[in-house]
């Protein structure tokens, strides 16, 4: 799977990245957002990892895919049956 040019993502957009290491370990796939904190301007944008407070560059990741969000018409019924099922 080719990766996405850093001048075709969007804010505000979560995607599927695996971070760039200088080291040969493999490297996890991790879900990131594509951040406007520091600013709208691409120059500004800033890489938000899930489970943490910190930012890091565009630069720092290669972007595999973009992750879709749910179907709302298919996914509702089932989350409020998993929320309920919790709540038990």
């Amino acid at each position: 799977m080719p990766a996405i040019a850093h001048d075709d993502l969007q804010p505000h957009t979560y995607y599927w990245a695996r971070e760039n290491k200088a080291s040969g370990d493999p490297v996890e796939l991790e879900i990131v957002l594509i951040s406007t904190v520091f600013g709208l301007a691409p120059e500004y944008w800033t890489v938000a990892t899930m489970g943490s407070d910190q930012h890091r560059t565009i630069s720092s990741f290669t972007y595999l895919d973009r992750v879709a969000p749910p179907s709302r018409t298919s996914s509702l019924p089932e989350m409020k049956k998993l929320a309920d099922t919790d709540r038990q």
